[in-house]
Formats: structure tokens, sequence, C-alpha cells
């Protein structure tokens, strides 16, 4: 399925970690010691957007001329996000939600949101890339590469994906006993362990879903700040799953 537009392409239940640091050249001599072998490359982009300061508010005597607007809910911010394995599609996170659209992070602020579009209520903050090497080992895969914020390196990023299972919510124990032989000996930051539950989202797991996970280790990782999202309890539930 993969790579057809317009499809939900589905995937293996997946687990993503975020570890403080350069890891990767020590993660990815592990996973040679355990027998994993390299199959390609990966890419993951994330554009993180922030609302637009709203307008001055209007002087006294111009508000005696012109009655004031109803108030409008806050907007929220905005993830915008792109996969290397699907590059026809990215995926709009905002407020827990998730929306798969045709095309590529280009034209993004093109995209609407509502009546307005996300150049218009939005602007850019922040650029965040994930990229290395992606290894095969028996039902799963594991993609070890850099986090970048801008310029800046934001530490390693470990995705584990168990290919048998592809249901939302299945297959979570393998994938933690999984990820702790990987990190054996490491300190993990955040932990996103369990497949997101969203409006809309399908029970089989796919990008969607993995996008959602991204969001929650950034903000889980303190890595971007979310208005709304329960940052902290995010990242308690990150520490609770690494410890368990």
């Amino acid at each position: 399925l993969y790579r057809q537009p317009g499809i939900y392409v589905y995937m293996g239940v997946c687990a993503l970690v975020h570890l403080p640091g350069a890891r990767e050249a020590a993660l990815s001599a592990r996973l040679s010691a355990i027998g994993c072998t390299r199959a390609g490359r990966w890419r993951t982009h994330c554009l993180y957007f922030k609302p637009k300061v709203a307008a001055a508010a209007p002087s006294a005597d111009a508000a005696e001329i012109a009655p004031t607007p109803p108030l409008e809910p806050p907007l929220e911010e905005v993830c915008v996000l792109h996969y290397s394995e699907r590059p026809e599609v990215y995926f709009v996170c905002r407020a827990g939600t998730v929306q798969e659209r045709l095309g590529d992070l280009a034209g993004v602020e093109a995209c609407t949101l509502g009546e307005s579009t996300l150049g218009e209520t939005h602007s850019q903050r922040l650029r965040i890339t994930a990229e290395g090497a992606e290894f095969r080992f028996g039902d799963f895969i594991v993609r070890l590469g850099g986090l970048f914020l801008n310029a800046s390196v934001g530490g390693t990023v470990v995705e584990a994906e168990y290919l048998p299972c592809s249901r939302a919510g299945c297959g979570e124990a393998v994938l933690k006993d999984f990820v702790a032989l990987l990190l054996e000996g490491e300190a993990a930051g955040f932990v996103a362990g369990e497949a997101p539950r969203a409006a809309g989202l399908p029970r089989r797991f796919g990008r969607g879903h993995a996008a959602l996970q991204f969001v929650r280790l950034l903000r889980g990782s303190r890595l971007v700040q979310l208005s709304s999202d329960g940052g902290e309890a995010e990242a308690e539930l990150g520490r609770r799953y690494a410890a368990s």
C-alpha cells in the first residue's frame, strides 16, 4: 500500500523515543552488535507554527464608534509533518487531532484551516528534522537518527516499528520489551509508546498515528511548548512508560 496517494497507508505499530545528546553513533554500534542490518535511510520534517500576535485593542473613542466583535476561540499551535517514505502527503496536527493532506511542505502555508489559510493565521517558528539510518531486525524496523531544531542538535530519536501488528493499541508489550533491549544502558528522555487515540483515526496504525506520537514526543521532551495539550501530563506519562 505504500506511496498510493489518497489511500490510507497502514504500517506496524510504533514506539518513539527521544534521548538527550548525540547518541546516534553509540546506538548504531549497539544495533549492529545485536544483529540489526542496515536497510536504507529515513527522514522526518516537522514545521512548528504559532498563532500570529493579535492586533492591538482599539482605542476608547474607536470602541464607541464600532461595536466590539464577538470573541473567537484562541488559535492552537500547529505542527505539520512530512515523511520521506510518504512524499506525496503531509500531516497537519493541532489540538490533539491530525489531518492527512496531499502535497509537500513547499506550499504548506496555503493549506486551509477552517475559513483561513495556515499562513494567514500562523507564523513558522521552528523547523525540526529527524533523519538517519533504518535497520531491520526480524519482525522489527528500527529508525535511528539525530534530531535537529533549526540548526541546533536536539538529541537522538529512535522509532521502533513492529511489523506483524498493525492494530493501534496492540503489540505494545512486545514493543516495550524491544525498546528496552535497544536502549539497554541508555537514559531515555521521553518515550511515546502508546498509540494515539484521536477522532477520525482508523484502528489500524498509520503515519497519522505516528505524526501524533512525534508531536507528543516534542511536547513531552519540552522541545516545543504547546499551550493546551497538557505538556506536563505527557512528560510524566513518558517518564512512567520508560521506567516501567
